[in-house]
């Protein structure tokens, strides 16, 4: 049976921020590592991300602006059918906080590119095996064994199922085709009997 990727304490996430800050492309770095974590993305989704599926320019009400152009957030991130494990479209809804990452990381930029890749490498887009060996590569630097690119989806479903939040509302926030997949998570929480019968 395969092992489940370690979810990520709250000082280990921001050791694993800091560190990829730090590194080439820290931004850019910084973003990937939040839409895991925050935004319960697969690494293979977020590597077919370009910067139009997260924001686009705006005639009025902007959110920020670069180079005197402005642009909103869009507050949805409408993943198609070929970027997502299974193969069927589905939408990510963007947080307060993840809006205010998206903003972070645009705004380090002079000029935008609405259709450039999210993460370029030397030859061109990354691919998510690429993406995925160099964040599990980051994790291992800092002594965080087991943890991998799913770590930051683990971390975001279990702590929306730690905080109640309903299982199926869950299933479609992250996508899951069957409910089963999703109660494998609420299963691995350590807490969960006990919190059960403290309910009484």
């Amino acid at each position: 049976m395969a092992k489940h990727a370690r979810v990520l304490t709250d000082a280990e996430f921001e050791a694993l921020v800091a560190y990829v800050e730090a590194k080439r492309n820290g931004t850019r770095n910084r973003l990937v590592v939040h839409l895991t974590h925050y935004a319960g993305m697969r690494i293979g989704e977020v590597t077919g991300l370009a910067h139009k599926d997260l924001i686009g320019r705006a005639f009025e009400g902007a959110d920020f602006y670069v180079d005197n152009v402005g642009y909103v957030v869009h507050p949805q991130i409408q993943l198609r059918k070929r970027a997502v494990k299974g193969k069927h479209a589905r939408s990510v809804i963007i947080s307060q906080r993840m809006k205010e990452e998206i903003i972070r990381y645009f705004t380090s930029f002079q000029r935008i590119d609405l259709n450039a890749a999210l993460c370029m490498g030397y030859k061109g887009p990354m691919t998510n095996k690429t993406m995925a060996l160099l964040l599990r590569g980051w994790m291992q630097d800092l002594g965080l064994y087991g943890a991998s690119s799913h770590s930051g989806r683990r971390r975001y479903v279990t702590t929306l199922l730690e905080n109640g939040v309903n299982i199926r509302t869950v299933q479609q926030l992250v996508g899951h085709k069957f409910m089963t997949t999703t109660q494998r998570y609420a299963d691995c929480l350590p807490n969960s009997m006990m919190d059960a019968v403290e309910t009484l």
